[in-house]
Parts: C-alpha cells; sequence; structure tokens
C-alpha cells in the first residue's frame, strides 16, 4: 500500500483538503484511495494523539485502523493532520516507528507559505483559539521553535522517514487555483470527475480584522487572570460579538515586520528552492513591498476596554 501523509503547513489550505477528501470518501474508495476514518472523521488527528495506541498492536486503535485498511481493499492511503508539520521530536520519532514499520511505499507532501503572509494568517487563527500574546512575542516564540526555517522544518521529516519522497509545494499557482485538483495531482488520482467539486465544499476559515483579533487577545488575557465568573460564558459571548460584528481593517503586518522575516529566511528559503527544485523561487525570494500595515497592536486600547465592557455586561446578563 502506498501512502500519502499530507502534513501542512498550518494555514494552507489543510481545512479545504480534508473537508473535500471527508465528503468523497466513498468516490475515493472506489478508485483506491482511502481517507480513513478510524483515527479521525476530518482528519487524522490520533496519527499523533493516538500514537502509543497505534504502536500496540493489542490496543483497539491499532486494530480498528488496521481493520479499516483491510476492509477497504485499496492500493492508497491518505493521511491529513497539519498540525504534524512541526511535532515535537518524541512524537515525530513515534510516528516515523509506526509508519515505516508498516508501510514502504510513503510519500510526504508539504505545502509552504512564504514567512510574513503565513504569519499574519497564523496568528489570527491561534488568537481565536486561546493566545493571549501580542504578535511581537509570539512571533518571538515561533521563531524561537524553528518553526520558519523550512529547511530545518523538513529535514525533521527526512530524517525520520529516509526511504520517503519529500514533495514541497509553494502555497502559490495552484493547479486550476484549487488545493484540492493540486493535492489529487500530486498524489496522482485518476478519474477525477468522479469527485464532488461543490465550491460549498471549497472550505475557508472565516477571516476577522484587527479590532476583533485584539478584542480576542485580551479577552483571552482576561480569561488567564481568571477575572470572569464564568470563563467559558464570556468566552462564547466574545466570540458571538466578535463574529456578528463587520469591521473594515484586516490584519497586514507591517512592512518592518515583514521585512524581517524575509531578511531571516532568504539564505533558508534559497536552500528549499534549491533543495527541492521549486520554480516558484519570486515567491519565497522577492522583498515586500513598502506598504503600510495595519495590526491589532495598532488600536487605542481604551477602544478595545470600552467593547469588552459592554461584551462583559452581556455576559453578566
Amino acid at each position: 500500500m502506498k501512502v500519502h501523509l499530507h502534513i501542512g503547513q498550518q494555514k494552507t489550505g489543510s481545512t479545504s483538503i480534508q473537508k473535500f477528501f471527508e465528503i468523497n470518501r466513498k468516490a475515493l474508495s472506489k478508485q483506491g484511495y482511502l481517507y480513513p476514518k478510524s483515527l479521525g472523521v476530518d482528519k487524522q488527528v490520533g496519527l499523533f494523539k493516538q500514537i502509543d495506541d497505534l504502536l500496540d498492536p493489542s490496543s483497539q486503535v491499532y486494530k480498528s485502523f488496521f481493520k479499516e485498511i483491510e476492509k477497504s481493499k485499496c492500493e492508497h492511503l491518505i493521511l491529513s493532520e497539519e498540525n504534524l508539520f512541526t511535532l515535537k521530536d518524541e512524537l515525530l520519532d513515534k510516528v516515523g516507528q509506526f509508519l515505516n514499520s508498516h508501510f514502504q511505499d510513503i510519500s510526504i507532501i508539504a505545502y509552504l507559505r512564504r514567512q510574513y503572509d503565513q504569519a499574519a494568517s497564523l496568528y489570527q487563527e491561534v488568537v481565536k483559539g486561546r493566545v493571549f500574546l501580542k504578535y511581537e512575542a509570539w512571533i518571538e516564540k515561533k521563531l524561537n521553535q524553528g518553526y520558519y526555517n523550512y529547511t530545518w522544518v523538513l529535514e525533521r521529516w527526512e530524517n525520520r522517514f529516509p526511504e520517503a519522497k519529500m514533495k514541497v509545494k509553494a502555497f502559490y499557482n495552484l493547479l486550476e487555483n484549487d488545493i484540492r485538483k493540486d493535492i489529487l495531482n500530486e498524489i496522482s488520482f485518476p478519474n477525477i470527475e468522479k469527485l464532488n467539486f461543490n465550491e460549498a465544499f471549497n472550505f475557508k476559515n472565516t477571516g476577522i480584522d484587527t479590532l476583533s483579533i485584539e478584542i480576542l487577545r485580551v479577552s483571552n488575557a482576561f480569561v488567564k487572570k481568571g477575572n470572569p465568573k464564568d470563563p467559558e460564558a464570556f468566552r462564547a459571548k466574545v466570540r458571538k460579538y466578535v463574529f456578528g460584528k463587520t469591521f473594515d481593517k484586516k490584519l497586514v503586518l507591517h512592512y518592518a515586520q515583514k521585512e524581517r522575516l524575509w531578511n531571516e529566511f532568504l539564505a533558508s528559503n534559497q536552500a528549499l528552492i534549491n533543495k527541492y527544485q521549486l520554480s516558484e523561487d519570486e515567491y519565497f525570494l522577492d522583498k515586500p513591498k513598502e506598504e503600510d500595515g495595519w495590526t491589532n497592536d495598532d488600536h487605542d486600547p481604551e477602544e478595545v476596554l470600552l467593547e469588552l465592557s459592554r461584551i462583559y455586561n452581556l455576559s453578566e446578563g
């Protein structure tokens, strides 16, 4: 069985890919491609969250996974989980141990986005969760983790999968400008006309404006300090409030913030292009345009606190 392992990165259309595969699970199977649900309905989070069970042949997780494979009679296995991209060493070692011990033909697919675009998009997304750090503190943390040194990240995967074929793609100039069709091409899927490409299934995460981002960030800090009587109710109220409003300023990093990331990874990106023979060299190497940015840090704290006070009163009511 050939394994197609899609590892992200985050903010490169992974949710669209996963929703598309989930919706077309039966049609994929008829063409010999299994998108398993024993490790997760829409994506295979179990590949790392249940990795200890997968390493234990007596576990129910292990048995269910291989029973699904055997029953499918498929020749291809598709696994997709964007949070695999920067797994900690211990977990990555275990994932490598598991897959290498059961499959000999593995292809790893990674879509990459230039650092200064990806950082802005990812920061917006994580603040929707529980992140309370300002952008500068958050980006320092990501840089210290090595997240944006793509050559280093991919070398970690190559070290665990020395026999695997690594397919590295720029999140740019996609096949027919569609991430779903692009990845189908990468896994050599035949007869794509058999699949459902209804536009409603081309999922996109909801974007929010800079004031909403800052409201969410401050509310996360507020909750962390234990101020609301019912933090989860307050958190839910904040999200309902910000997603129900329309503001006009979208997050765009300031030129200095973009230039810093461009400078820091210029050599690394050149090495990436050379190693994986990427044709999109201008995408990774072109210097960012000198244009004004606007981030959540640019909002007046009083404006943010005023909005939060309204939400807090609503939640108290």
